[in-house]
């Protein structure tokens, strides 16, 4: 993914864009960061709360951290297709469609927003960091 982004950053003369390859937990953005955004990533992450933890203390005041992600439907239907989504995510991902990203966000803010997406089988979570 790393050779990809590099070939598009080149191919479209980005330059604004640094790409590093390191574990999440021992990152350290070169400045406050603005915002952090996990897309599609969170559910497969096995530290998630940490890393979330650790992205969190690296936000400016007012910065605002967001997750993106899959979940076990609602009601009946994710009851039902529970079993089946667990096989597909232990087939590819190995992710875990029973986390619960937004509860992890709460945790570090009042201040959080979620979007429901796909009746309900994906969503949004942000959450704005406070002064």
């Amino acid at each position: 993914m790393l050779a990809r982004s590099q070939a598009l950053c080149e191919r479209t003369g980005w330059k604004n864009v640094t790409l590093v390859r390191t574990d999440a937990l021992d990152y350290r953005a070169p400045r406050i960061l603005d915002a952090v955004l996990f897309g599609l990533s969170y559910a497969v992450m096995q530290n998630g709360k940490r890393i979330l933890n650790h992205a969190w203390s690296q936000l400016r005041a007012g910065g605002c951290a967001v997750i993106v992600d899959g979940k076990t439907m609602p009601g009946i239907a994710g009851r039902l297709l529970h079993p089946l989504v667990i096989l597909e995510m232990k087939a590819t991902v190995l992710g875990d469609p029973d986390h619960n990203a937004c509860a992890d966000l709460r945790s570090l803010t009042d201040e959080v927003t979620v979007e429901e997406e796909l009746f309900g089988a994906y969503f949004i979570c942000q959450g704005r960091k406070g002064t």
